[in-house]
């Protein structure tokens, strides 16, 4: 009982301690990079727009929208273009970048087309699906919409979600379970 009521003490104080000295936090840390490609294809999402009505669906047209936000400033954005190849190369970034864009903390960076024919071809340049970012110098948040620019009818089905970096993205998986399961 005495050990408890100890333990209950020290972690009183330390609670109280933090409260009067908080610990600092690091402000505009660099991230390093980071490198996003743009989910979905239009030719896909498109498809999927088709299959859940086909009937309301008569233009062969999509929209997208691709932002980025940067949460530091001097952050670099690098815009490489799937239609040409992805050209884009890290160890030479100014020699091989489509479009270059610097932001600052909340500053918030557009990418827009509309009216993409599909199927969409490499000949036509445009910001969508399967485009890739790279960013230099401070975290993003980088999202991504679409829907069909058909003019006879209002827009029904659209999509929207975030883009996650690659780092994170796991290319081997281990199953802890059911190795000693197979037979002999």
């Amino acid at each position: 009982m005495r050990v408890k009521c100890v333990a209950s003490i020290l972690l009183l104080l330390v609670g109280i301690l933090q409260i009067g000295n908080p610990i600092s936090t690091v402000q505009g840390a660099p991230t390093g990079y980071e490198e996003y490609y743009i989910p979905g294809s239009e030719d896909q999402l498109w498809g999927i727009f088709y299959d859940m009505d086909n009937y309301l669906l008569t233009s062969y047209t999509m929209h997208a929208v691709i932002s980025v936000v940067a949460a530091a400033d001097d952050t670099i954005v690098y815009y490489d273009h799937w239609e040409n190849g992805y050209g884009f190369d890290p160890d030479d970034p100014e020699g091989t970048y489509d479009e270059k864009y610097t932001l600052n903390e909340g500053e918030v960076q557009v990418f827009e087309s509309s009216n993409m024919a599909i199927p969409r071809v490499a000949s036509s340049t445009y910001y969508d699906g399967m485009d890739r970012l790279y960013t230099v110098g401070g975290p993003v948040t980088v999202s991504r919409a679409s829907w069909s620019d058909d003019a006879d009818t209002t827009t029904l089905y659209a999509l929207a979600w975030e883009v996650y970096p690659t780092k994170p993205w796991l290319t081997d998986y281990t199953i802890p379970a059911g190795e000693d399961l197979f037979g002999a």
